[in-house]
């Protein structure tokens, strides 16, 4: 007796279901494990979302600093720079004050 061929509907069926179900799976995962901060070792749910706007220039900037770590193999999100960029400009401003007094 042979096998009977899939119709091409029945295969794509059959891929959609696979893929949703690893995405499902994928996606409970994530939220099992939460990322952390390469740098601190922080977990990722203790920082506060913010939005910030910036000038094209300084996206630009931003970008290539960005590329530049990433073929370094280095961390290299917008995140993760602007944490490095704000808390270098905070010690800083708070080393002036330190001095001022």
């Amino acid at each position: 007796m042979s096998k009977k061929r899939l119709s091409l509907q029945s295969i794509l069926d059959e891929e959609r279901a696979e893929g949703s179900s690893r995405r499902a799976s994928a996606s409970s995962k994530s939220k099992k494990e939460p990322e952390g901060d390469p740098e601190t070792g922080r977990d990722k749910s203790d920082f506060i979302r913010l939005s910030i706007t910036i000038s094209p220039e300084d996206f630009e900037r931003l970008q290539a600093e960005s590329m530049r770590r990433r073929r370094n193999r280095e961390t290299y999100t917008f995140s993760h720079l602007a944490r490095i960029a704000l808390a270098e400009w905070l010690d800083k401003l708070e080393g002036k004050a330190k001095k001022g007094r």
